[in-house]
């Protein structure tokens, strides 16, 4: 039986992403490495020092934001590697996937990682996403209130930026685990 490494669940973004408008951050090739800020968040998914050529497989993403039960959101997920050969590094992005999000009661806990004002999403669709991805939407399923997620190739990229349009949430974020 072979076995799959795993990570704990991390949160994206330390504090909720509130941006209304994937537009109003747009995103373009730079020769700044990408970093999170307050509208976006970026984690390092490539390896560093001795394991620099090594990433995981997929990454599953757990939505959440705050808002009412049925408010929706839509999320987008950018893969960053590095154009090297010059003395300036160019980073490109490439968009891996986009989902729309809708909210239920499911809740985090008060004084947990994940708050009880947080609520988790039960459905999610995708707009844009690879063949490969696998999708959970227990709401689709006839089971309300339980949370969604999504199973996604990270594609080898060195990092990954999570961006949210809130649309009626108040506020976006995800739970990501790495396997």
């Amino acid at each position: 039986m072979q076995s799959t490494r795993s990570t704990d669940w991390a949160k994206f973004a330390s504090t909720d992403l509130v941006t209304t408008d994937f537009t109003t951050t747009p995103i373009i090739p730079t020769t700044t490495e990408p970093t999170a800020s307050s509208t976006k968040a970026v984690i390092q998914w490539r390896g560093t020092g001795a394991g620099a050529n090594e990433c995981p497989n997929a990454i599953l993403i757990m939505p959440y934001g705050t808002g009412s039960d049925n408010d929706t959101l839509d999320m987008r997920l950018y893969g960053w590697k590095r154009v090297s050969g010059s003395a300036t590094t160019l980073w490109r992005p490439t968009l891996i996937l986009q989902i729309s999000c809708t909210l239920s009661t499911d809740v985090g806990i008060a004084s947990a990682e994940v708050l009880n004002t947080h609520r988790f999403a039960d459905t999610i669709t995708a707009t844009v996403a690879p063949t490969t991805a696998e999708i959970i939407s227990p709401a689709t399923l006839g089971v309300a209130n339980q949370a969604a997620w999504v199973l996604v190739d990270g594609l080898g990229f060195d990092k990954l930026e999570l961006t949210v349009d809130r649309i009626l949430a108040t506020a976006g974020n995800a739970l990501y685990a790495a396997l």
